[in-house]
């Protein structure tokens, strides 16, 4: 029995499907297009996000030593450092690795390989490069690294220089373009999903308007509420999930057309290859939103007639 009216129910809910074809297609559509625009707002902001990662490991905080500080009191300071929570990794560079960097990047500059060799004494400065967690954490770690007496007994010949306080700008500039555009994808997303369900929403009550005669009936022989409802719920849950797969496959040719072009300006891969990395998740996040949108309209929507 039980068996025989979930079937019934699902039957019913694709016959109104089929028999508002017209206004179907527009629900399918909106929905399409919906859940097409925050697939893709997805996968930008993977792009988005491994860009940011990008920059962020290239912005840290530096700490030159002074020429007489051993590596001993040098690996003290990193094991120090390295206790603190904000810390994500420490490099440590020694004065000849450092002269080594610099010949090796400037092995085609014959004039400026001939000012090194003038000199008697090493220019460069051993160094610890030190990696945030997050980009606010900079500052604590910049005004942890100035309290040097907790480093070392003669703390004024330990660090020659943190460089924090030059980059800070550039720091700053990056915590506020992560954070913009965290923000705003997100909220687009948001914002869409909101749209899709307002017009979702009032297409159904369009299609619930016109079975209004068939639902009077139907509660006058004495249906129960679950019974005229659920075929609705199925209703739009079906629109949602052939909106959402329709939108993930449209986003097939869109990721693989725009991919060489964002892989140009941002660098790292291409938005294609999350499409293809992340397929399986984007179609499922996109299944659950089309689906809910879908299942909690028509249940609002119904409410009006089973509630009289």
């Amino acid at each position: 029995m039980m068996y025989t009216q979930t079937k019934r129910i699902f039957y019913l809910g694709l016959v109104n499907v089929i028999r508002n074809s017209f206004v179907s297609f527009s629900v399918i559509f909106v929905m399409t297009m919906s859940l097409f625009i925050v697939g893709f707002s997805l996968l930008f902001g993977q792009v988005m996000s491994s860009v940011t990662d990008e920059l962020r490991n290239k912005v840290d905080v530096t700490v030159y030593f002074v020429p007489e500080t051993t590596e001993e009191q040098i690996f003290k300071f990193r094991d120090r450092l390295g206790e603190l929570s904000q810390v994500r990794e420490i490099i440590y560079v020694s004065q000849t690795s450092a002269l080594e960097e610099y010949r090796k990047r400037h092995e085609n500059d014959i004039e400026v390989l001939k000012g090194l060799d003038i000199l008697d004494d090493n220019p460069f400065r051993a160094r610890l490069s030190i990696r945030a967690q997050q980009s606010g954490d900079f500052e604590s770690i910049a005004r942890f690294l100035e309290n040097e007496d907790i480093f070392s007994d003669n703390p004024t010949t330990v660090i020659e220089k943190i460089d924090y306080y030059q980059n800070r700008e550039i720091i700053n500039r990056l915590t506020s373009v992560i954070d913009t555009a965290t923000f705003f994808t997100r909220l687009v997303i948001l914002l869409l999903i909101f749209i899709s369900f307002i017009i979702v929403f009032n297409i159904i009550r369009l299609i619930i308007y016109l079975s209004r005669e068939e639902i009077k009936v139907m509660r006058l022989i004495g249906a129960e509420d679950s019974y005229v409802r659920l075929p609705f719920l199925i209703s739009g849950g079906i629109y949602g999930l052939v909106g959402s797969v329709v939108a993930t496959l449209m986003l097939y040719p869109v990721s693989y057309w725009l991919s060489p072009a964002v892989e140009r300006f941002f660098g790292g891969e291409g938005l294609f290859a999350y499409y293809v990395s992340e397929f399986f998740l984007l179609i499922a996040v996109l299944i659950v939103i089309g689906v809910l949108v879908g299942v909690v309209s028509s249940y609002l929507s119904t409410r009006r007639y089973l509630d009289d």
